[in-house]
């Protein structure tokens, strides 16, 4: 009759144990990465991504302020930024947008595709590996999870939402700090 409340103190403990190190993983990341620059990596991204959806006629539009940095390493960004990329030239209707802006210090990232958007209920299901929105396209339904894994490395928060045009958005939000 005592195990419970302790086993549960235990998990509470463990819990918090688990964020702390988040914590100070990703402050290490943090101060191991330098500032890097968003734009030329979502450029370069989008002249590679263009190539492999030429046949679709898929155009990527990035919208990203030339000075904007932000200390992310540049594998984790070119991983972030590539998988949903390539998820919304997927799921979309032939037109992605990329961009991104500075808020307080934070970096703020939008993937946006002019597709069906998410269905209702399923944005937290998506974020888990191995799930793919649609079953009969190609790939391994590890795009969104790789992502959302980057994000939350970094103590960030990611979001999947519908933009005006009923489209998917996915925002990630990086904290400077």
């Amino acid at each position: 009759a005592h195990r419970a409340p302790l086993r549960n103190q235990l998990a509470r403990m463990n819990d918090i144990l688990d964020y702390q190190l988040q914590k100070a993983a990703a402050a290490g990341k943090r101060s191991l990465a330098a500032p890097i620059a968003i734009a030329p990596a979502a450029e370069k991204l989008a002249r590679a991504l263009t190539k492999v959806y030429a046949e679709q006629g898929t155009r990527f539009d990035v919208d990203v302020p030339a000075g904007l940095r932000a200390p992310i390493d540049e594998g984790d960004l070119t991983e972030l930024l590539g998988n949903l990329m390539d998820n919304a030239a997927k799921y979309g209707g032939g037109t992605v947008r990329v961009s991104a802006r500075e808020r307080d210090g934070d970096l703020a990232l939008c993937v946006d595709d002019d597709g069906d958007g998410f269905g209702d209920g399923e944005t937290e299901r998506l974020l888990e590996r191995g799930v793919r929105a649609d079953a009969s396209r190609e790939g391994q339904g590890l795009g969104l999870a790789v992502a959302a894994e980057i994000v939350r490395s970094y103590t960030g928060e990611i979001e999947l939402e519908r933009n005006e045009d009923g489209g998917a958005r996915v925002r990630a939000l990086i904290p400077a700090a």
